[in-house]
């Protein structure tokens, strides 16, 4: 299904609980927001094998699908990408016999693996919470702090600078 309206992030939950699997074989992506709310709720996640994802899915937790090639992002310079910065960049083409191959295995329960990859996937996004998060953070500025230390003396100390979000 294709939905042309707007969803309240208060409704999400309903709407993944609702399909049978999460597939997002996207040309690439800075994070992946809605691959993490698919996993975190145990869902059999499909996705290219390519980019930010990569750092938190993979064959354990859910179904990446190769790249059958690459193909160069739109870098000429224009509104919102006034020096052409993405001149470097690439995105992922999904492998379309692949990913056939992978829908009809979730969609006929051919494979005993979903199970023990949706939960997998759940346990995974675990590590991915607000306190988690804020732990690595505090952590990597800890390090690049060290790395300067002459600037040091300009900052706050980290706890009283990071936000504890809602859950």
């Amino acid at each position: 299904h294709v939905l042309a309206t707007h969803i309240s992030e208060r409704d999400l939950p309903r709407l993944y609980k609702a399909a049978n699997a999460f597939v997002l074989p996207s040309r690439g992506e800075g994070w992946g927001r809605p691959m993490v709310e698919a996993m975190s709720m145990g869902m059999p996640t499909v996705i290219t094998d390519w980019g930010a994802p990569t750092d938190y899915a993979n064959s354990s937790n859910a179904w990446p699908i190769p790249a059958a090639g690459l193909s160069c992002v739109n870098s000429e310079p224009k509104r919102g990408n006034p020096a052409g910065v993405y001149a470097a960049h690439r995105w992922a083409e999904a492998s379309i016999p692949e990913l056939r191959r992978t829908l009809r295995m979730l969609f006929t329960n051919a494979d005993p693996r979903i199970a023990q990859r949706a939960a997998a996937a759940r346990a995974t996004m675990r590590g991915y919470g607000y306190e988690e998060i804020n732990r690595i953070c505090e952590s990597r500025l800890e390090l690049c702090a060290t790395l300067h230390e002459p600037l040091r003396k300009y900052q706050l100390p980290l706890s009283s600078q990071l936000i504890a979000l809602p859950a």
